[in-house]
C-alpha cells in the first residue's frame, strides 16, 4: 500500500519542507495478538502520563512498520516501545527533545476500541484506527495526545535516524 501525504508544512511555498505520512493496515490481527501478549508482561514502567514497554529494535513488527515509509529520515530505528495511555490521560503539545541523531518518529495505533486519544501533529488530527501508523519529524513538528475519554490506548512508538553518523 502506497503512503499518503496527509499535510506539510513549509515556510517556502516553492517546495514542501516537513510532512506527515500516514499509512493504514500497518499490523495483522496475529502481530496484535502478540503485542497484546507483550504487554502483559512486566517489564512497563510510566513515562509521563503513559506506561512503556521496551521492544527491541530488531523486533520483527518494528522492522516492517520501518520499512512502509521510504524517507531518509526514517533510515534506521534508534528506539522503541509500546505507551498505555489510561482513561484520563494525554501527552501535552510538544516538539521532541532527542538526540541530535534522531530525525524521525511514527505511532503505531495498537487498538481503536477507546474513545479520544487522537493524535494531533501540527493541527492536523490523526483518528486512531487499529493499525494505522502516522511518520513525522517529532523534533520539528508540535504534536501531542488528545485526552483518553474511555478506554485504554495503545501504540507503538518508534524513533528514527538517518543512517548517517553525525560525530564525523
Amino acid at each position: 500500500y502506497p503512503l499518503e501525504t496527509w499535510f506539510s508544512k513549509t515556510t517556502d511555498k516553492t517546495r514542501w519542507q516537513e510532512m506527515i505520512y500516514i499509512k493504514d493496515d500497518c499490523l495483522e490481527e496475529k502481530e496484535i495478538q502478540q503485542l497484546n501478549t507483550l504487554l502483559t508482561h512486566p517489564h512497563q514502567r510510566e513515562w509521563g502520563e503513559g506506561l512503556v514497554r521496551e521492544l527491541s529494535t530488531e523486533h520483527n513488527i518494528v522492522q516492517k512498520i520501518a520499512s512502509f515509509i521510504d524517507d531518509k529520515k526514517f533510515a534506521d530505528v534508534e528506539y522503541c516501545n509500546i505507551t498505555t495511555y489510561s482513561k484520563d490521560s494525554a501527552m501535552h503539545f510538544h516538539k521532541d527533545a532527542a538526540r541530535d541523531e534522531t530525525t524521525g518518529t511514527s505511532v503505531t495505533f495498537i487498538n481503536d476500541d477507546f474513545q479520544g486519544g487522537q493524535g494531533v501533529v501540527e493541527g492536523v488530527t490523526i483518528d486512531p484506527l487499529v493499525g494505522r501508523t502516522y511518520y513525522f519529524d517529532g523534533q520539528k513538528l508540535r504534536h501531542g495526545v488528545l485526552n483518553v475519554i474511555k478506554g485504554e490506548r495503545k501504540v507503538i512508538l518508534i524513533w528514527y535516524t538517518n543512517g548517517k553518523n553525525n560525530n564525523n
